[in-house]
């Protein structure tokens, strides 16, 4: 950061021309920029470009072609020493200007932008343009705007003067290129004056109308006004019956100045002065849900009808369907009166019923099974799987309950529950026997479960129900026995038994 000295005397004093320093002013920043009053000298240090590096080289900010001149374009090495200033246009004319004098060998750039409160965070977001800016070259001390050049001045260093208002606002970043520390002269030579005030003109806005409207005038930038019509307000309201023009007279800051307003009367088929409403409505509901309906705005609208189901009226822009009519759809209309025009709209609110879901019966399954379950009674389903179709088919390892959620509308929607029950496989061991001897006694085998069959590859060999397996009818050799449990959840298992030679 790099301090501005503005040398004017021993105290800051305030005058009709401009601002007169004694200490240090911090000017190396856009939003810390110091009013230029009229003539002055300000002394420059070389100590960067403060504490914000506002923009860049070649943007839309600051560009490498020049604005207005065929001269080189801006700031070519960026923001460099940088002084900002601020200059108010007190009085509508030429704005001329002049920083150092002829004979100088130091090179000052300069470039400049129109100003209000926001114009410090369009040059730093890179989208403000300037409307002057000038390169020194060649490098002379001597820069600035001017119709007709002061003497010594080079054109290359002089940028087409400025024809202004009172009450613009222009800023500056004046850049030390140089580096130099020397004190730099700053001259107003055109028509227009320049103030520490802060100037405002009278404006004022203009309006289009359809035959039998009326528009409000409002006038800015003075204390006192005078109307065409002889009204003495800020403000006025007026209705013509053809395009007409309004001229206002203010006294404010710039003085007495005049702006003028046309109202402009559209022809009656113009489809602006037509009527046109839309009806709206945020359905379709659900039994139940409040129902909301509403109307456009329409420009001149002095009265609204609207008709509907069960007898429903309203004179209400948007109006409120009473709980009677809460499961009642159908067509409401809107007719709207404005102006001479009357306009109509309709809209169909639709009401659903809530929805009554089901789930079709489990049996229970096996683990291991698949099951199909299948909903019914809505338009959609959402089931706590993720799914969205109206079946799905499961295959849980345990009893699980299944959620689905049926909806029949936007609101409308309820839940059914279902519990697949999943049993557990029952799978049998035998427990092991022999070996047995080829003349020795039946045994009956036994196994974990109870309820089972039994089966052998020697046939006759053992009884199916008791499990009794006889050994001579075996024979010597090995066998093999199956036990089998029964039921969709049943299983088996096997055991060999050796029948040896005894005799």
């Amino acid at each position: 950061m790099k301090n501005i000295y503005l040398l004017f005397g021993l105290c800051i004093t305030f005058t009709n021309t401009g601002y007169v320093f004694s200490q240090p002013v911090t000017a190396g920043d856009c939003n810390q920029a110091v009013n230029i009053c009229t003539n002055a000298s300000f002394s420059i240090d070389p100590n960067g470009y403060g504490n914000i590096q506002e923009f860049g080289i070649g943007t839309t900010t600051n560009p490498s072609t020049n604005p207005a001149s065929s001269n080189s374009g801006c700031l070519l090495s960026g923001e460099l020493n940088s002084t900002w200033m601020i200059i108010n246009v007190a009085t509508s004319g030429t704005l001329e200007f002049s920083f150092g004098a002829n004979g100088g060998s130091y090179c000052y750039d300069w470039i400049m932008w129109p100003y209000n409160s926001n114009t410090c965070s369009a040059i730093q977001s890179n989208l403000l343009p300037p409307i002057r800016c000038n390169w020194n070259y060649p490098c002379e001390s001597f820069t600035g705007i001017a119709n007709t050049l002061p003497p010594g001045g080079e054109p290359g260093n002089f940028e087409p003067a400025l024809n202004v208002t009172c009450g613009q606002q222009f800023i500056i970043c004046f850049s030390n290129y140089s580096s130099a520390v020397t004190s730099v002269p700053l001259n107003f030579f055109g028509t227009a004056q320049v103030s520490c005030t802060t100037f405002t003109p009278i404006t004022v806005n203009s309006a289009t109308i359809c035959p039998g409207g009326s528009a409000t005038l409002t006038a800015n930038g003075g204390n006192t006004y005078n109307w065409s019509n002889g009204a003495t307000t800020q403000s006025i309201t007026v209705s013509p019956s053809s395009t007409t023009t309004y001229t206002v007279t203010g006294t404010g800051s710039c003085g007495t100045g005049t702006a003028t307003a046309t109202v402009t009367v559209l022809p009656a088929s113009h489809p602006s002065c037509g009527c046109t409403v839309t009806a709206n409505n945020t359905g379709p509901y659900c039994v139940g849900q409040p129902i909301s309906i509403s109307a456009s705005t329409v420009t001149g609208a002095t009265s609204y009808s609207w008709t509907g189901p069960n007898g429903f009226t309203s004179s209400s822009q948007n109006p409120s369907i009473p709980s009677a009519a809460l499961s009642n759809g159908g067509v409401y209309t809107v007719s709207v009166t404005a102006g001479s025009n009357t306009c109509t709209a309709s809209t169909t609110v639709v009401v659903n019923p809530l929805p009554t879901p089901t789930i079709n019966a489990t049996t229970p399954i096996c683990s291991g099974q698949s099951a199909t379950l299948t909903a019914n009674g809505g338009g959609t389903y959402l089931w706590n799987t993720g799914a969205t179709t109206q079946s799905i088919t499961v295959t849980p390892g345990a009893t699980t309950t299944y959620t689905v959620t049926v909806s029949s509308g936007p609101g409308c929607s309820a839940t059914a529950t279902v519990t697949q029950v999943v049993n557990p496989p029952t799978v049998p061991v035998v427990n092991p026997a022999g070996p047995l001897c080829n003349n020795g006694p039946a045994v009956t085998l036994t196994a974990s479960a109870l309820g089972g069959t039994w089966s052998a590859t020697c046939g006759a060999c053992i009884n199916p129900t008791t499990g009794s397996f006889n050994p001579s009818v075996a024979g010597t050799g090995t066998h093999t026995v199956t036990y089998t449990t029964p039921g969709t959840c049943g299983g088996s298992d096997t055991e060999v038994i050796t029948v040896n030679d005894c005799s």
